[in-house]
């Protein structure tokens, strides 16, 4: 986060700030490409981790889809090689 935004979150943690000021403040960060582009320049090794992550879930997805397609895929197959062909 950038340096005035973990300021919010100080003040969140004191009781000087609501609940959202600090998500608010967090997002802000992230909508500054400027901030984003040193964050990751300075963290190089932990965008590994979060593409890793990002790439964990969509594994998950696409595993969770799968499964019924393939089931899918076999009734309809099922049911095409029983077809009376007329």
């Amino acid at each position: 986060m950038r340096l005035e935004d973990t300021e919010v979150l100080a003040r969140y943690l004191l009781g000087r700030a609501t609940r959202d000021e600090p998500n608010e403040a967090f997002e802000a960060s992230l909508r500054d490409p400027r901030w984003m582009m040193r964050w990751f320049a300075d963290h190089h090794a932990f965008p590994g981790d979060v593409a890793a992550w990002l790439r964990g879930s969509a594994q998950e997805l696409k595993d969770a889809a799968t499964k019924p397609l393939e089931a899918v895929k076999l009734v309809c197959g099922y049911y095409e090689s029983t077809r009376v062909r007329t």
